[in-house]
């Protein structure tokens, strides 16, 4: 016998059993079993009807990579959706930043994004909140922005972005950076908040705009914070497209599955031909930002100890 076995770990639920040894619950009270999780509920019936329905197939085990009828689902869904819904406002975050650039990562099976927000606001900007709690929170969470504006634009994951309601500052940015943007017909607005509120625009909304905007309203709507609706957001380059509320996910998912088919090598060199100064300045950005944020973090902990 393999003298390996020895170095196997107890099985969970004996471990469990050895916990509970001893152990009486109060007799007044109803016990509730943790041990192995049985479903107490009845089994749907479309789903006992489509057992029944395909028990000829269960008369072996699948094949490790599955049957070839599950590959080609997959296969056949290509794009992941990923909704952004924060709150109210729909602002960001660090949790919210981390969980986008972890499903506009790369993954072979799912090469397009589908990116949503709430119908009352794709998203507001960053969060306040963060920004107003210190100079460390603030650059940090500047830093997590960049690095995700960047990892959108290089790719290989492709982003078609659905807008219903409200894109301002960082929200505007998201747009910038998808391959595709889809906009519904609506009371709402789109743009940069920035100089209406006594702050000069960063200059990473400014490169971003300076690359998908019309070069005639450029400086109306980056110097001049100019916010605008979403046929002016089409015609100024915040949108490819309008459709209505209840045709837009329909529509994103069918151009979806357009882009999907470029390879990653492709799809991956040809941003690299057209976008790569502009990735090269990001790139700087965001590593001065991040040089920032690495010393203000020394300085905290040297002033805490």
């Amino acid at each position: 016998m393999n003298p390996n076995l020895s170095h196997l770990q107890p099985y969970p639920f004996e471990r469990l059993a050895r916990l509970f040894e001893g152990a009486t619950p109060p007799a007044q009270l109803q016990p509730i079993s943790l041990s192995i999780g049985e479903p107490r509920h009845p089994t749907p019936g479309f789903i006992t009807e489509e057992v029944i329905t395909h028990l000829h197939g269960l008369s072996r085990y699948p094949v490790t990579r599955g049957i070839p009828e599950l590959r080609a689902a997959i296969a056949d869904w290509p794009q992941l959706r990923f909704k952004l819904n924060t709150g109210k406002r729909n602002v960001l975050g660090l949790e919210a930043i981390d969980a986008l650039k972890d499903a506009i990562s790369h993954d072979a099976e799912a090469p397009v994004v589908v990116l949503s927000g709430r119908p009352d606001g794709f998203c507001a900007g960053l969060d306040n909140a963060t920004l107003a709690k210190g100079e460390f929170e603030r650059e940090e969470l500047l830093a997590r922005m960049g690095e995700l504006l960047l990892a959108a634009m290089e790719g290989p994951t492709r982003i078609v972005a659905v807008c219903e309601g409200h894109a301002v500052a960082a929200g505007a940015m998201l747009l910038l950076v998808s391959d595709i943007r889809i906009g519904t017909h609506g009371d709402y607005k789109i743009g940069f908040t920035e100089p209406r509120l006594g702050m000069p625009l960063p200059e990473l909304p400014a490169l971003l705009a300076r690359g998908r905007l019309d070069r005639r309203r450029l400086h109306e709507m980056t110097a001049l914070g100019r916010i605008v609706g979403p046929d002016d957001a089409a015609a100024v380059g915040f949108f490819d497209e309008l459709a209505t509320a209840n045709d837009v996910h329909a529509r994103a998912f069918e151009r979806a599955v357009e882009i999907a088919s470029l390879s990653d090598q492709a799809y991956a060199g040809s941003v690299a031909s057209v976008w790569g100064h502009t990735i090269e300045r990001i790139q700087t950005l965001v590593d001065q930002q991040a040089a920032r944020l690495d010393f203000n973090q020394h300085q905290f902990f040297f002033t805490t100890e």
